[in-house]
């Protein structure tokens, strides 16, 4: 069964990596201050809803902060 293959290398230290091969399934992958606040599970439809916060929310602040 074919699958994806993530690879993730830190950008600190490129010697520093982690790779995972995912089948039938999905990732998601945060960065900065963006973060999962929630998860709702639907079994029956084979669904998720997943909740996303602080998506460009350095791009949407003015220079002082706010």
């Amino acid at each position: 069964m074919p699958g994806t293959r993530v690879t993730a290398v830190s950008v600190d230290d490129p010697a520093e990596t982690q790779t995972v091969v995912i089948t039938d399934d999905y990732n998601l992958i945060c960065d900065g201050g963006c973060y999962v606040a929630g998860i709702q599970a639907y079994p029956m439809a084979g669904t998720h809803v997943i909740t996303v916060k602080n998506v460009g929310r350095a791009a949407k602040e003015t220079p002082d902060g706010t």
